[in-house]
């Protein structure tokens, strides 16, 4: 998994300088804003059944939710047809006319966001990690690749879409035909679907509001807030250090966070304790955030200004960006792999106050930073330092919750 993943993060980083030469920072404010909304609906597209695939231990339980998460996928991308029909509305709000040209890709990204979750999920279910690390390593491909070669072509923005849209559909079509997931006709009834959505209502109702709640924190509103009191420069530069400064963390984290969530599941199912799991993902997390966090802190601008930077725009402002945000860059490292703990004991509800109340004070310090003129650094210390908070708060809350667990099972 961790060497799929290597290879797989890897890759845009060989090419990032390539793609910021052909790419203004403008086009890149574009595309993270398409992205952001459609990941607002992508999300919840499965109503996140698709976390609940690897839970049953029967497998034919695990593919009736699989086809219940398609059903919903279908549904919900049906519904984000609304952004075309307000897209005039939306490209005001965030105050980018171009936008506008752009929103009707959203539909069909929310499907690719929902297919793409459902088979990962179900291959992390047969434990094929070399499959999954296959997966992102041709996403990876086509993706970057694809980005390049539509910027040479002079498709600009269109092209960053394009890119995007083919490396989540093409892998689905791969697994589809390498699992051979098998249609049962006598499986696939009106009954059973609303028995897995009254099991697994909490993923419905609960699960996928606090994912939803995620996405429209951190990126919709996020980014609303940067482009309108920052500018849509400062956004394209914003967009592009956080998705290479959450590269390293996303290499590591998502690798040991499935294994994890696999290896805890279990642990809980059988009733054995989850403490070992829980020190050995800490461990493994702490060894490679602490060399992140020192390179960016001494060297952040200036391998920005380096890499990335070009005669049009000095990337260090991205880096001094990273900068301001590492304390919570820090304890997303050490959080994020063990944050499917509320799912396996059932405390998605409390989990999403959490995140609610999290998310609003953070968010409220970062809006009122930003109407009082701080510039966007500041902006981004303050927002930095109210998050980090919510992020201890959780690791302890998880750590009760094992703790809780691993006494009454000892």
């Amino acid at each position: 998994m961790l060497s799929g993943n290597t290879i797989s993060q890897l890759i845009p980083f060989l090419l990032a300088s390539l793609l910021t030469r052909i790419y203004l920072p403008t086009e890149f404010s574009v595309f993270s804003n398409i992205l952001a909304i459609s990941t607002l609906f992508g999300i919840v597209s499965c109503g996140r059944l698709e976390l609940a695939i690897p839970l049953p231990k029967d497998k034919n339980k695990a593919q009736d939710i699989l086809f219940t998460a398609i059903i919903i996928t279908i549904i919900v991308s049906l519904l984000s047809c609304i952004v075309y029909f307000l897209s005039e509305k939306i490209s005001v709000f965030y105050n980018n006319e171009i936008l506008n040209n752009f929103l009707f890709y959203v539909p069909i990204c929310v499907l690719s966001f929902g297919l793409l979750g459902i088979t990962n999920n179900w291959i992390l279910r047969n434990k094929e990690y070399k499959l999954l690390s296959t997966i992102k390593i041709l996403q990876s491909i086509i993706n970057n690749f694809g980005a390049l070669a539509f910027g040479l072509l002079g498709y600009g923005i269109t092209g960053l879409i394009l890119s995007w849209l083919l490396s989540q559909f093409l892998p689905v079509i791969y697994i589809l035909f390498k699992e051979k997931i098998s249609w049962k006709k006598n499986r696939f009834t009106i009954d059973i679907i609303k028995n897995i959505i009254i099991n697994y209502k909490d993923f419905l109702m609960i699960n996928s509001l606090h994912a939803f709640m995620d996405i429209l924190a951190t990126q919709v509103l996020m980014f609303w807030i940067i482009s309108n009191f920052f500018g849509d420069e400062n956004l394209g530069l914003y967009s592009q250090m956080n998705k290479y400064i959450k590269a390293p963390i996303i290499l590591i984290t998502s690798s040991v966070s499935q294994i994890f969530y696999v290896e805890a599941s279990k642990a809980i199912q059988d009733n054995l304790i989850v403490m070992p799991y829980l020190k050995k993902t800490l461990k493994t997390t702490l060894i490679f955030s602490i060399p992140f966090i020192i390179i960016i802190f001494f060297f952040g601008p200036q391998l920005f200004s380096w890499f990335f930077g070009t005669k049009f725009i000095d990337y260090g402002i991205a880096g001094e960006m990273a900068k301001n945000l590492l304390p919570s860059l820090f304890l997303m490292f050490i959080v994020s792999p063990i944050s499917g703990l509320p799912i396996l004991f059932n405390k998605q509800k409390l989990s999403f106050i959490f995140s609610l109340f999290g998310y609003i004070i953070s968010l409220l310090v970062f809006y009122f930073a930003a109407t009082n003129k701080y510039n966007l650094n500041n902006s981004l210390f303050y927002f930095s330092i109210l998050f980090s908070i919510y992020y201890l708060f959780l690791l302890y809350w998880y750590i009760k919750l094992i703790r809780k667990h691993d006494v009454c099972n000892n």
